[in-house]
């Protein structure tokens, strides 16, 4: 099991590039422990992970492994090789040439041998900080457009199901119009001379609800109360619209 990263450890990946540890910190939301580190190459990169993803814990892949300190120093003997393989064509050269020449073709050669690529600029505290805050900031404006994505999502089915019980409601109601022969009949009459002896035709099978979809119909209120009140008003209604209808024509 590794230990856990500290500041300034370096890690590589199966791929081999290096990632140097900035700190360690907690997701605030979870308590769930983070590594940020950043990459020693290209774009120096700063990313943060799980700690037991990092470290390959309680059964995790582990995706980086600890450089040991051999392999964080310069390969001294290396350089120093290379600086003596490249000196060592100066020996040979012509009798002829100027010494100032030789030597500066010695100090070229140095100069290529042991140039190496700038040690890359590590972040200071205060910039570490300000990337794991930018870092958490990102991470909760990700979960709070999720569960918005998610409200929405809740909102648009609710008005589906509202829109299909309408339908369903609409769909009963027109079926308990087509199922009621009497308010058929009633419908189907053009006129309110014809409207008002079919009402008389239908008295004996008058309900509540027959008085109120004839109510709807003709686009009036029968307020509540006896049966038989109310549909003395509905009949008044509808002889007063008869006779007015029988002066308008005359």
């Amino acid at each position: 099991m590794n230990r856990i990263p500290k500041t300034g450890d370096l890690y590589t990946d199966g791929a081999g590039r290096i990632y140097q540890v900035i700190v360690n910190a907690v997701y605030e939301e979870t308590g769930e422990p983070l590594v940020v580190y950043q990459e020693m190459s290209g774009n120096f990169q700063i990313s943060a992970r799980p700690l037991q993803q990092f470290t390959g814990e309680n059964g995790q892949e582990r995706l980086f492994e600890k450089m040991q300190k051999k392999q964080e120093q310069p390969d001294a003997e290396k350089i120093s090789a290379q600086t003596d393989t490249a000196a060592a064509p100066v020996k040979k050269e012509s009798a002829g040439q100027p010494v100032f020449e030789q030597n500066q073709n010695l100090q070229q050669r140095q100069i290529s041998a042991v140039k190496k690529e700038p040690a890359p600029r590590t972040q200071s505290p205060a910039e570490s900080k300000r990337a794991f805050r930018q870092i958490t900031a990102e991470t909760s404006k990700e979960g709070a457009s999720y569960y918005e994505k998610r409200r929405r999502q809740m909102e648009e089915r609710e008005q589906r199901r509202e829109m299909f019980r309408k339908t369903q409601r609409h769909e009963s109601a027109t079926e308990e119009l087509r199922a009621n022969p009497c308010l058929m009949k009633f419908l189907e009459a053009d006129t309110y001379e014809e409207k008002y002896h079919v009402l008389n035709e239908i008295q004996n099978d008058m309900t509540d609800r027959l008085i109120d979809d004839i109510a709807v119909v003709l686009d009036v209120v029968i307020p509540e109360g006896a049966m038989n009140d109310r549909f003395h008003q509905l009949r008044n209604i509808i002889l007063t619209r008869q006779k007015y209808e029988t002066s308008r024509f005359r």
